[in-house]
Formats: C-alpha cells, sequence, structure tokens
C-alpha cells in the first residue's frame, strides 16, 4: 500500500474491501488492518500518501459515509465508563461492532496527522485536503475538534476573506457523496 504505484494501492484495497467492511458492518480485522493502514499513513510526507488509502479509511471509520453512523460511533468512544475493564463491551452492549473502540481509538491518536493533511501545503492534492478534513470531524476529542475549527478558520480568511464556496469544495466528501460530515 505504500508503492508509488495507484494501480496496486487500489488492488490491494479493493483486496481488504469485503474483509474489512461489509454492507456498513465491520469485522474483527477491521480493527487491526487501520491500525496498520493510519500508521502509514502517518509515517509517509504528504505527497506521497495515497488518496485511496485515505478515503479506505475514511469509510471503515464512517461506515461508509453514514453521518449518522459516525456520530453514534464517536460518541460512544467518548462514553465509554472510566471503570470499563473491555472498552469493546460499551460497544457491543450498544449494538455496535467492538472493532470501532480500537478504530476510533487509531482515529483520535492520528489527529496531527489528519490536521496535517487538511491544512494542505506542499505536495498535497485537494481530495487529500478533503479527506483530512473528514477524518478530523470523525475523530473523537476535543483536539480534533480544536484542529478542525483551525482549519476551516484559516480556510475561510485565507487570502484575507473569507471564501465560502472554497470553504464548501473542502466540506464536500471526496468520493463525490452528496452529504458532508458534522462539525459539531
Amino acid at each position: 500500500m505504500a508503492a508509488p504505484d495507484d494501480l496496486a494501492v487500489d488492488q490491494a484495497l479493493g483486496d481488504m474491501w469485503d474483509e474489512v467492511l461489509h454492507q456498513h458492518t465491520v469485522s474483527e480485522i477491521a480493527g487491526p488492518t487501520l491500525r496498520f493502514m493510519i500508521a502509514l499513513v502517518a509515517g509517509m510526507a504528504q505527497e506521497d500518501v495515497p488518496e485511496a488509502l485515505l478515503e479506505f479509511i475514511l469509510r471503515v471509520a464512517t461506515r461508509d459515509g453514514s453521518l449518522g453512523a459516525t456520530k453514534q460511533l464517536r460518541h460512544l468512544y467518548e462514553t465509554v465508563p472510566a471503570d470499563q475493564e473491555k472498552p469493546t463491551e460499551h460497544f457491543l452492549k450498544h449494538g455496535v461492532e467492538g472493532a470501532y473502540h480500537e478504530i476510533y481509538t487509531h482515529l483520535a491518536a492520528a489527529v496531527p496527522t489528519w490536521a496535517k493533511l487538511a491544512a494542505g501545503g506542499s505536495g498535497g492534492s485537494r481530495k487529500t485536503r478533503q479527506c483530512g478534513i473528514h477524518l478530523l470531524a470523525a475523530a473523537p476529542g476535543e483536539s480534533a475538534g480544536t484542529a478542525l475549527r483551525a482549519c476551516l478558520t484559516a480556510e475561510m480568511r485565507r487570502d484575507g476573506e473569507p471564501d465560502r464556496r472554497v470553504l464548501a469544495d473542502l466540506l464536500r466528501p471526496p468520493s463525490d457523496r452528496k452529504e458532508t460530515l458534522s462539525v459539531s
């Protein structure tokens, strides 16, 4: 997946898709798989991050783009009782796959990576920025919210005046879905 060959990356991700997320349900392998993918992205230079890899992470983290599911997953992660021995049981108790606890743990830990991608800079594509913004919106924790607000505020003030069309374009899902992830 770190190969500089888009065809190889697409083939690898396609082979994993049904094993990780099938009909909006993640398998037990999803947690370790996303842990690996997120670590891979964090170790790459921005211009080398395959867009398809970011979109794969985003689609799994948001249950294939479901805003309601993303909100529920983030809420469950943020409300795991401190004395819970097995946090996955909190998810299972609410009818959600336990693997999402690991996914959201690593999504939250990668907030600096998502913020860097969302901010753009040298070598980052528009789609890379969009995925970074959406991953910040999905990530649990105040640091993700703070980074997202800073990124969106900076974008609105680029070139000295707010440009809401650019901001709306960045908030449009990278795969051209009609939904937009919640900022709150």
